[in-house]
């Protein structure tokens, strides 16, 4: 996958932000019995609750009622990666008899 230019060049904190915002609130959301999986769209309020559930602060992603840069940059990333994932790249992708074809 190509870099995205605005999310380039972030230094390790930021994905190591998104690491853990991926591993603690999930990837993916189950759809029922049948449906396909959907990849995760994350709200800032969310991941704020959710590090404040686990007593990590989260100042540095919304203070003063208003989000910060990282904050934006966080949440816009994983919406995007997920956006791109489902629209561009799984489409392409084959599927198991497909690949055994193959």
């Amino acid at each position: 996958m190509i870099p995205l230019k605005e999310f380039a060049g972030l230094d390790r904190s930021f994905w190591a932000h998104v690491k853990l915002v991926s591993e603690r609130l999930g990837y993916s959301e189950r759809g029922a019995r049948g449906t396909p999986k959907r990849l995760r769209r994350y709200s800032l309020a969310e991941i704020v609750r959710r590090f404040e559930q686990e007593a990590l602060r989260s100042d540095h992603l919304y203070a003063g009622g208003a989000p910060t840069k990282l904050g934006r940059q966080l949440e816009g990333y994983l919406n995007v990666r997920a956006e791109l994932l489902e629209k561009r790249i799984e489409p392409v992708l084959m599927i198991r008899a497909e690949a055994a074809k193959a």
